[in-house]
């Protein structure tokens, strides 16, 4: 199968929360794609490389590891995608409130 799905660089995923009170916001942090058919091929990750000013995407197959573009990584055919906690919903929506 090598048909490419819409994901998003943050999701609000309460629906698979056991608890609900408070809904949080995930950031995507890497993205796992594979290439070949089902009986053989080759897995490669593109992986989010965050420092206190600034995040970059890295692509890594096996030992090989370079810098990419996000544009990159939101237009692979996603295998499988590696979500972070980043808040509550209810703080991303006070703080763009008090954007001025």
């Amino acid at each position: 199968m090598n048909k490419q799905s819409p994901f998003t660089k943050l999701a609000d995923i309460a629906f698979l929360s056991f608890c609900s009170t408070s809904r949080a916001i995930y950031k995507l942090m890497a993205v796992v794609v594979h290439m070949g058919t089902v009986d053989d091929g080759h897995y490669i990750t593109y992986r989010r490389y965050v420092t206190e000013h600034a995040s970059k995407w890295l692509y890594t197959s096996d030992e090989h590891v370079e810098a990419t573009s996000r544009d990159q990584v939101f237009s692979s055919c996603a295998y499988m995608l590696f979500y972070e906690r980043a808040g509550r919903l209810s703080d991303a929506v006070s703080s763009s409130n008090n954007v001025q």
